[in-house]
Parts: C-alpha cells; structure tokens; sequence
C-alpha cells in the first residue's frame, strides 16, 4: 500500500476492491484511493484554552455564563440518562462510581463525558467538594457551537471523545502510585507515609477502600481514587491499571503470616507488576529504598 505523504494529516477514507479470491489473490495488484478530511487538528486544544474560548463573545452566545454550584451540590446521579455534560473550570468534585470506586477531580475538567457520548446512564453519582463553576453542554448546544467556529468545535469534540476513551482504560489522572497493605500492615504503611509525605502529596494516589480511609482519616492524605477493598476485588483493580499503563509504582505492604481466600489476588498482582516492569515494593525496606529513585 502506498499513501501519498504529501496528503498531509487526518482521517482517510479507504476504497478497497471487492474480496479476492484465492485463485487470483497471488498476481492481484490494487490501487487505494485515499480521501483526506482536513489538517490534523486532533486534540490540540488544552482545557483551560477551552474554558477561554467559552469567555468569548460568540461563544457565550451558545454557551451562556457558567452556573455556580455551592459544595455538597450533586452534578451527576448514577444509573440516570443526562442529555449533556459539565465543563468545570473551577473547583473540585467527588465522583462515586457504581462499582464502589470513588474518584477525586479538580479543575479544569468535565465530567458526564462516557454518558452523553456513548448515549448511557451516569456510572457515578458525581457531588461538589468545594464550589465549583461549570459549564453544561448538550446535543444543542454543541450542533450551534459548529455553527459559531467549526474549528474549535472540532477539537472540543476530539478533546471529549479522547477524554472518554482515556477513562473506559481507567486513566482519570496521569499515572497513580498505588497503596496497598494487608490489616496487619496498615499501620506500618501509615507511618512510612507520613514520613514521606512531601512525596506522596505530589502523586496521584490510588489506594484500596479501607487503606485509603485509614490514610484519610488518620493523615488528611488526599486520594486521587480509591479501589473495592482487596477481598472485593481491589487488588486486581489496581493491576488491570498496571497492564494499562496507568501506575507509576506500587507499595503493598503484605503480611507474611497472612492468608485468605483472595490470595491468589495478592500474587496475581506482584505477578503483573513484574511482567509490565513496574516497581513494587513489599516492606518498609524495599520501600525506602524505591522511594529515593522515583
């Protein structure tokens, strides 16, 4: 296959013959006619361009001004149909998911985008943290948006549905450090954060529920998302955002003397971190020793 380079970037429509049969297939040779749909504009716009452009005269048109949600307001219900979604430009937001995760957000964001895209119900009840600013976008108001600058309403477009597909592979934030430890554990897990806190508060932290209540609770930690507990499934939560990708490091504190039916949980875990290279440590030593090379 041959593609003239000098089409330049962007999506191709390829018209291909119908099906060779296996009697000429070894002597056929074919020419693919490609169409090229405009430059290559695919995500370049960055979130706080695009609240920008909302603060333009034309934009504010469609849009209107951004509504003000006081703390403790609910923007999203689970398992309910929303016929748009919500741009924040300022404040923090808590997401429960169905399954029992919970994520932490903060401006610039949005959120709503896998439900209005993908034409779903909510999968998590979505509750303002703080006040938050936000904008919504519906089906109109993007259909005028094109009408206002075809161009930017492009990449607002590319912008949500890369955003959506970041977050079906569990990617809601740059890469976490996981923290995990068995009951017998947590307290050892505990203290070794609070002696490095200046490290953790940098990171976007993935716990499993009842550490990271603990971690909450016990050091006002904050958690970028929190896992089912380790029984419920946690632990292998936390290694399918390994094999994505998603982890930076891992610092799973075991018992030794432990043992439990989800065991094999535990090993599939230490297991996965090894075959994808990602660090992981498994005691207060091998921690301190990861800690000074991240």
């Amino acid at each position: 296959m041959h593609i003239d380079s000098n089409l330049g970037h962007g999506v191709f429509f390829i018209r291909v013959p119908p099906i060779v049969t296996k009697r000429n297939a070894r002597n056929c040779h074919y020419s693919i006619t490609c169409q090229a749909l405009g430059p290559s504009i695919f995500v370049t716009m960055e979130w706080s361009e695009l609240t920008n452009w909302f603060t333009t005269d034309d934009a504010r048109r469609v849009v209107g001004s951004p509504r003000l949600f006081k703390q403790g307001s609910i923007l999203l219900h689970a398992n309910e149909h929303v016929n748009g979604l919500f741009v924040l430009s300022k404040g923090s937001i808590s997401a429960q998911l169905v399954h029992g995760g919970t994520l932490q957000l903060t401006a610039p964001t949005c959120v709503g985008e896998l439900a209005f895209l993908g034409q779903n119900p909510a999968i998590a009840t979505v509750e303002c943290t703080t006040e938050v600013e936000a904008y919504f976008i519906d089906r109109k108001c993007m259909f005028d948006l094109s009408k206002v600058d075809a161009h930017y309403s492009m990449e607002l477009m590319f912008l949500f549905s890369k955003l959506a597909l970041e977050r079906w592979g569990g990617r809601y934030h740059d890469k976490y450090v996981a923290l995990v430890a068995h009951d017998n554990k947590k307290a050892e897990l505990i203290d070794f954060v609070k002696r490095h806190r200046g490290f953790f508060e940098t990171r976007n932290i993935i716990a499993t529920r009842t550490t990271g209540q603990r971690l909450s609770s016990e050091l006002n930690l904050r958690l970028a998302r929190t896992t089912l507990s380790g029984p419920m499934g946690g632990d292998q939560e936390i290694g399918g955002l390994v094999s994505n990708g998603a982890i930076e490091a891992v610092f799973f504190f075991r018992d030794p003397a432990w043992s439990a039916p989800h065991l094999s949980d535990v090993n599939a875990l230490v297991r996965i971190c090894e075959v994808h290279n990602v660090p992981i440590a498994t005691n207060v030593a091998t921690s301190e020793a990861m800690i000074r090379s991240l």
